[in-house]
């Protein structure tokens, strides 16, 4: 019988796939941190769009792997922890709030963490909310700290502030990054499919 909390098995998987993630994001966000100023802050507003769609397959493989009630939420304080280490303890309120929003897309309980188009939901709407953290630092501190917030720079934060503080592009960002998940959801599930389910690895509901 498959137990239905976490145990210390699915708490490392839980960690290492975040980890993975983490990384990529941090890597592409450095990336289009650069290309925000060649482009007048247009690449932030694909920015969470393109990470999304190149860590949604992981995120999803994660999701599908543990296939229990708590995997997201864990997932997401693990991210508020680094950002806590990182001297924002704010940023763990909003992330437990996003991970109980992604917990929520789950429910009721039963055979939703098994269940592609669910965990695809959930990895979308999760992934969209998530790809606002900027904005969430912002809108908390970035007036109290105009000379420099988690490391950008003044001029950084005021080209920023542009972008987070409006409310239209602050939507488009959501609407692109949940496109962006989605679609790397879809190819994410095709994947599982193809190489994880066929094989017997990885057992789902269609």
């Amino acid at each position: 019988m498959r137990k239905k909390f976490l145990g210390i098995r699915d708490v490392v998987t839980i960690a290492i796939f975040t980890a993975a993630i983490m990384m990529i994001g941090s890597a592409l966000s450095k990336v289009f941190g650069v290309l925000s100023f060649l482009t007048a802050g247009g690449a932030i507003l694909v920015s969470g769009a393109v990470i999304s769609f190149l860590t949604a397959p992981l995120f999803l493989l994660m999701v599908l792997k543990v296939g229990k009630h708590g995997a997201i939420f864990l997932h997401s304080i693990l991210y508020g922890f680094i950002f806590l280490l990182a001297g924002l303890p704010h940023m763990v309120i909003f992330y437990a709030l996003v991970g109980l929003i992604g917990e929520a897309m789950m429910m009721p309980r039963g055979s939703g963490y098994r269940h592609v188009f669910r965990s695809g939901l959930a990895c979308s709407v999760f992934l969209s909310v998530k790809s606002l953290h900027p904005a969430a630092i912002l809108w908390i501190i970035g007036n109290y700290n105009p000379q420099g917030v988690h490391g950008y720079t003044a001029a950084q934060i005021a080209k920023m502030m542009d972008i987070y503080f409006n409310p239209i592009t602050v939507g488009l960002i959501f609407v692109l990054t949940f496109v962006g998940s989605a679609i790397g959801s879809f190819a994410g599930a095709r994947l599982l499919r193809r190489h994880f389910v066929k094989s017997g690895i990885l057992q789902i509901n269609e």
